[in-house]
Parts: structure tokens; C-alpha cells; sequence
């Protein structure tokens, strides 16, 4: 029986505000990528609706706020 292997790609949008979720994004990015997975990181603030990179996967991330 032959199989075929298909490349995965993610396109990962990120918010990140004070540079701490682009460093999740990264390491995201560099744990994946070494499973063969390739892995494009991008500012939310980059990208249109329309223009959506074609991927298998869009995780989107976005800062988190504590508020008393």
C-alpha cells in the first residue's frame, strides 16, 4: 500500500501588544518546525480578511488582560 504524505502549513496570526505572545509565536513556530511542519508567523495587524494566506491551519492569538 503506498502513502502519500502531505506537507502541513500553518499561518499563525498573533496580537501580540508588548512582544510576549510574539515570543509564544516563535517558539510555537520552532517547536512545529521541527516536526516538519512549516510554520509562518504574522502580525494580526498584517493581514486582510481577503488576502488570508492559504494554510491547513489559522491559529490566531490574542493578548490577555487581568482587570480588578
Amino acid at each position: 500500500m503506498l502513502r502519500t504524505i502531505v506537507a502541513m502549513k500553518i499561518e499563525y496570526f498573533q496580537a501580540s501588544k508588548y512582544g510576549n505572545g510574539a515570543m509564544v509565536a516563535a517558539e510555537f513556530k520552532n517547536q512545529i518546525a521541527g516536526k516538519g511542519v512549516t510554520v509562518n508567523v504574522h502580525h494580526i495587524r498584517d493581514v486582510r480578511p481577503k488576502e488570508m494566506p492559504p494554510a491547513n491551519l489559522h491559529p490566531f492569538s490574542s493578548p490577555g488582560r487581568v482587570v480588578n
